[in-house]
């Protein structure tokens, strides 16, 4: 394997190497009676827990998980070993026709109602009013005593169902012994976390682990942690075998049995004021599956609760929420429409309150998540420099949403007991990043070196060397003009030496900052050529600190963008299938590098929202997620993308197309039945509800 080769994990391979497949309990779980094979040729071996030269273990941050079931299998699809020989079409078969004996125990999966011992881990969250609010409320109740308060009190509850993660990148790991030295190739985008997960488990150095560049096509979560686990079965496979072993994972057989994206059983309550409309308090109970092993459990849970806490920062909110262990896949996905459900139900409830007070919704909006910018801006003709506001209006006169929702608002109440054939909904949404930087523990740097040759040729090492093709792009066009170079002559390579507490670059924030860092050091080697002589090199990096705050970090990388979207559906109550869907997003995001690759990132993650609200993972929906994946393949997202003409970084996007789709449906789905009760992905029946019991 070479070390700076970027090319296909598909592609890859070396000589004398062996191809493994994992054979899975694909029907039971508990205690294992036995592994039953078909007969193995002559030179394919099994290998399971028992006959693996290191420990069974592997560490994901706090959490130890096995590379194979030993003594029983946790959740159905658990890998219990590997089939191993020259030839991967017969190593599949062989694997894909293997049997686990359990002893079956039935699984627990109900996430929805639970015991304490099921709980892995949860948050309590409660912010008060300000002091200065107190004390004015305290001196409004003694002045206006006969006069009561005139509220409004919503609830609702929110179901999603947890749902596959996307990739287009290969995934599988080839593990080669070089003497000790280990050399790996896996798909992943968090390469530090590979090498010091192996290193923990062979008690060896980092220095010792090499691994290969490949190309990636994507930035899916699936490629955060689960490579780490993949390179661990490759290696210990290797060093049995001493060969090299390239362990492949099929994606049509396999694909159900991999990480997925967590669901969320949410209720939520929230109380406004009818003289002030304002945002009095919210009140939610959250709780999240993460399957049969806790990884990044507690992580997950502060991502969900901070993601609504700090989108409105001056209402007194409090989250309680658990994330509960199930006899299912590992889950987790820091960035999806499950951490951005709470921020969607508070928006949902903007709608609501909007309707039933006879207020405007962008101005209810706006004054709900930024109060003090909009209390600031109240002047006549200063709403123009509020960047919400800036490109929401815009967007709504170019879509002309107030009419149609007038119009559809007026067909929904005419005939109230009647059900129409066709019906039209339309909703608006307004979103901010999340504005703290939560990452895995021990996840707080990222450094890079940039360097320039005396033929104009800039090569920059970094983890960016890892990264999706789109991040490579975006970083070449930076660097390009910076250095008046051409971009074919910026290259790409991995850090030779380890760099603990690498943050992955599935990340957002870590894109965001990796960009500042390259922007930087292409400025600095600017200024250095004219007093100077080549070749230059500069080395940069940035520290960020845990839940660092969005007031700490106004000027840097990793200030919020801001969007607005406005989503518009056709429901056909006789087949019960959303027939048209259109989205129209706009982007307020800082620097723009390409606006092609920034709007083909909002699109690829709306589209991967929209699949969330309506194609389910259980094989019996078969027919509605073809059909749905077919309307979804011809609906209408139009992106827009407004640059910031101070800024001089991209910032992070992560959630935000994921809370703008997500608040944008639920708004539609409460214009077209007013129900309390919201399940997704969304069928006809989903309102046979859960009871969502969270004690």
């Amino acid at each position: 394997m070479k070390s700076n080769e970027s090319i296909p994990f598909e592609q890859i391979s070396v000589p004398g190497m062996l191809y493994a497949c994992m054979v899975r309990a694909g029907s039971d779980i508990g205690q294992i009676r036995a592994i039953r094979t078909p007969p193995l040729p002559e030179r394919y071996s099994l290998i399971t827990a028992d006959q693996l030269p290191f420990r069974n273990e592997l560490w994901i941050g706090d959490m130890s998980i096995p590379l194979f079931a030993a003594r029983s299998v946790s959740y159905r699809g658990e890998a219990v070993g590997l089939i191993i020989g020259p030839d991967p079409l017969m190593v599949e078969e062989l694997a894909s026709t293997s049997v686990v004996e359990c002893e079956e125990r039935e699984p627990f999966l109900d996430w929805h109602s639970f015991s304490s011992s099921h709980i892995a881990a949860r948050i309590d969250f409660s912010r008060r009013k300000p002091a200065e609010s107190d004390r004015s409320a305290d001196k409004a109740s003694l002045g206006e005593r006969s006069t009561p308060a005139k509220t409004l009190e919503f609830s609702s509850y929110l179901n999603i169902e947890p749902h596959e993660l996307t990739f287009h990148s290969g995934i599988g790991a080839l593990a080669e012994w070089d003497y000790d030295k280990l050399k790996l190739a896996c798909p992943t985008l968090w390469p530090e976390h590979v090498r010091s997960c192996i290193a923990r488990m062979l008690d060896a150095s980092m220095d010792d682990i090499e691994i290969s560049m490949l190309q990636m096509y994507d930035s899916s979560e699936l490629y955060s942690w689960y490579p780490s686990l993949l390179a661990a079965r490759a290696t210990a496979a290797a060093w049995a075998l001493k060969k090299p072993v390239k362990l492949i994972v099929s994606g049509k057989r396999e694909k159900k049995f991999l990480p997925c994206v967590h669901g969320i059983s949410l209720h939520l309550k929230s109380k406004w004021s009818k003289d002030t409309r304002q945002l009095l308090h919210v009140e939610c109970r959250f709780a999240i599956p993460i399957g049969a092993y806790s990884i990044f459990a507690q992580l997950l849970l502060e991502k969900t609760a901070h993601f609504a806490a700090g989108s409105i920062p001056e209402t007194p909110i409090s989250i309680t929420g658990f994330a509960i262990r199930t006899d299912m896949v590992p889950m987790g996905a820091l960035e999806s429409i499950s951490a951005a459900a709470i921020y969607g139900m508070i928006e949902a409830h903007i709608a609501r309150a909007s309707r039933a007070m006879d207020s405007g919704l962008l101005e209810l909006s706006q004054s709900t998540f930024s109060k003090k910018e909009f209390s600031k801006n109240a002047h006549k003709n200063a709403e123009k420099e509020i960047p919400a506001v800036k490109i929401a209006r815009p967007l709504l006169r170019q879509t002309d949403f107030y009419r149609k929702y007038a119009a559809y608002e007026q067909i929904h109440k005419r005939n109230p007991g009647e059900k129409e054939a066709t019906l039209r909904a339309v909703s608006f949404s307004l979103a901010y990043q999340n504005s703290q930087a939560l990452l895995p523990a021990g996840a707080h740097k990222v450094q890079i070196q940039l360097m320039l040759d005396r033929n104009l040729k800039a090569v920059l090492e970094s983890d960016a060397a890892y990264s999706s093709e789109r991040l490579k792009t975006a970083l070449r066009l930076q660097i390009s003009q910076n250095l008046k170079i051409a971009a074919a002559h910026i290259s790409f390579e991995n850090m030779q030496r380890p760099h603990p507490g690498s943050i992955p670059l599935i990340s957002s924030s870590g894109m965001a900052i990796v960009s500042d860092l390259a922007r930087r050091a292409s400025d600095r080697i600017q200024r250095m050529r004219f007093r100077e002589a080549l070749p230059l090199a500069v080395r940069t990096y940035s520290i960020v600190k845990q839940s660092e705050t969005l007031k700490k970090i106004s000027g840097s990388p990793l200030r919020p963008s801001i969007g607005a979207a406005i989503l518009e559906v056709e429901y056909d109550t006789r087949t019960a299938i959303m027939q048209q869907v259109r989205l129209d997003i706009s982007v307020f995001a800082g620097k723009i590098l390409s606006r092609a690759l920034a709007k083909s990132t909002i699109r690829s993650a709306s589209i991967e929202a929209l699949r969330s609200c309506l194609v389910c993972t259980y094989p019996e929906q078969k027919d509605h997620n073809d059909i749905y994946d077919s309307i979804l393949s011809q609906s209408i997202i139009n992106v827009d993308i407004m640059e910031d003409e101070k800024a001089s970084i991209p910032r992070p996007l992560g959630d935000l197309a994921y809370a703008l789709v997500l608040s944008c449906f639920l708004g539609v789905l409460q214009q077209m039945n007013d129900s309390n009760r919201l399940m997704l992905p969304f069928r006809p029946a989903s309102s046979v509800s859960v009871s969502g019991d969270m004690r």
